[in-house]
């Protein structure tokens, strides 16, 4: 089984993709290795299909905030009020003497820190060892994302070894044709093999 892609969106619903193949292993080796071919995908059942598409979320979207650090914007209100103390419209007073209705702040930096997803839930591997895998990134204030170097500490492990059980084989006998007659008397060969069934099956890129 392969990785799945990253998510879509840094906020909020999104989705990630993974290539399936169909492959037909065609030789086991001693070692346990495989050597397998890719072959139509027509040839694989379909109803076991692994799934190419996921939904995923690394956060949920944030809204407007008053924050207690980095940079931003203060206001106050200013109204047009007249000598006897009533408001009058911003018309009836000089428009270019009007004092600024924003202005810039700066609260010190925000709290870098870092944010991982969920781990994928299936092991690389369909059997034996394999991985799983989340993604790590650098958040400032829980909301921007940042360079992974920005943040302090050691970068979160983004691959988890996982166990998807032993992989199956056993040992049978199997007899070969009868040689030809001899002497009167006839021969069999019998061979001992490692039976392992060349299964077409999906693979996950």
């Amino acid at each position: 089984m392969g990785e799945w892609s990253d998510c879509s969106r840094k906020c909020g619903p999104g989705h990630q993709r993974r290539q399936v193949i169909c492959r037909q292993v065609t030789h086991v080796h001693a070692n346990g290795t495989e050597t397998a071919v890719t072959v139509a995908q027509g040839l694989c059942g379909s109803t076991d299909m692994p799934v190419t598409e996921s939904t995923c979320q690394l956060k949920i979207c944030s809204q407007w905030e008053i924050l207690p650090c980095g940079v931003g914007q203060r206001s106050r209100e200013v109204v047009c009020i007249s000598n006897q103390g009533e408001v009058e419209p911003d018309e009836e007073c000089n428009m270019n003497l009007k004092p600024d209705t924003f202005q810039n702040c700066d609260m010190g930096a925000c709290a870098r820190s870092w944010f991982t997803s969920f781990w994928s839930q299936q092991c690389t591997a369909e059997c034996g060892t394999g991985n799983r895998t989340r993604t790590a990134i650098c958040l400032m204030d829980h909301v921007t994302d940042l360079p992974l170097g920005s943040c302090e500490g050691e970068r979160p492990s983004e691959v988890m070894s996982c166990d998807s059980g032993p992989c199956q084989q056993r040992l049978e006998w199997y007899t070969g044709p009868w040689g030809q007659v001899t002497y009167l008397h006839t021969e069999k060969k019998n061979t001992c093999f490692m039976l392992i069934k060349y299964k077409i099956q999906w693979i996950i890129l």
